[in-house]
């Protein structure tokens, strides 16, 4: 038996970051582009687009720089305060979840319930 924990934020009710967000975050940065990033996690273009922007607009900063068009195309990548974004959020979710397994431990001993 586990214990499991969804981590997300939220900011004036509606949420700012959780598990998708960081995801999408990530593979812009690994792929270079929010095109490229959308092909791999199956989103649509139109539908990244508006959740970053509208983390940008809840946290008042730019998280993605984007260069249109050229020859090669266009290319993202984050900020460093976008990298800054993920990286205190994963270090928060870890501590979360070894917070939670002690906790869980405590309450349920040898998969009794």
């Amino acid at each position: 038996m586990k214990a499991k924990i969804k981590v997300w934020l939220e900011k004036d009710g509606k949420q700012l970051l959780g598990e998708g967000r960081i995801r999408l975050l990530e593979t812009v940065d690994k792929k270079g582009s929010l095109k490229k990033a959308v092909e791999e996690l199956g989103y649509s273009y139109r539908y990244a687009w508006g959740i970053i922007r509208k983390l940008e607009k809840r946290i008042g900063e730019k998280l993605i720089i984007s260069h249109k068009g050229g020859a090669h195309g266009g290319d993202s990548h984050l900020t460093e305060y976008g990298k800054k974004v993920i990286r205190k959020f994963k270090k928060y979710k870890e501590e979360i979840k070894r917070e939670n397994n002690k906790i869980f431990r405590r309450y349920f001993k040898d998969d009794e319930l």
